[in-house]
This record gives structure tokens, C-alpha cells and sequence, in this order.
């Protein structure tokens, strides 16, 4: 998969506007329609998140499947409505 930043995830949450909570670790939680669609959680500071963690983050946790997609999230080519359409794709969220 593709590298990540502790920047880019914050990036990725903005983009995303998902609800975001700071403790151990920064917790984000994209919600549609009041209810959590997907979840994840990156370590503070400004550093890079090791690629196996990255990897985990965006696809198990953000439900992406491919490079592209990947990509297009981190560099802001896919936006939150976007990003919905490809959760309607994949059959997690309905119409």
C-alpha cells in the first residue's frame, strides 16, 4: 500500500469530516447518518506510520481495496461524497 503521515490521516479525517478524539492515540469515526460506517485510530506526532499499520488503516479500517483508491484519499482526489459512493459499491452502506 501506500505511505501515510500522521499529517495525511489528519488530512484524510478533515476531508472525510469525520468526528475526531484525542487520547492515547487520535480516534476518528466517519458517520453516516448518525451511524459509524468506519473507524480508525493513528498514533500522535508528526511521523511516518509504518507501512503493515498504514496498510491495516486503509483497508481493513477504511475499507479501500486498491493502490488508486488509497491514493486518491491521501492526495485529495476523493471527496466524502466520493467516498460514500465507493461504501455503496462495496455494499456497506445503502442508497
Amino acid at each position: 500500500m501506500i505511505s501515510l503521515t500522521t499529517k495525511n490521516m489528519r488530512e484524510i479525517a478533515k476531508k472525510l469530516e469525520m468526528t475526531v478524539r484525542e487520547g492515547k492515540h487520535t480516534n476518528a469515526r466517519f458517520e453516516v447518518n448518525g451511524i459509524v460506517v468506519a473507524s480508525t485510530c493513528w498514533p500522535h506526532g508528526k511521523k511516518d506510520i509504518p507501512k503493515g499499520t498504514a496498510n491495516k488503516i486503509l483497508k481493513h479500517q477504511l475499507l479501500l481495496d486498491t493502490q488508486t483508491e488509497a491514493s486518491a484519499l491521501r492526495d485529495c482526489d476523493m471527496k466524502r461524497e466520493d467516498y460514500i459512493e465507493h461504501l455503496i459499491r462495496k455494499r456497506i452502506l445503502e442508497r
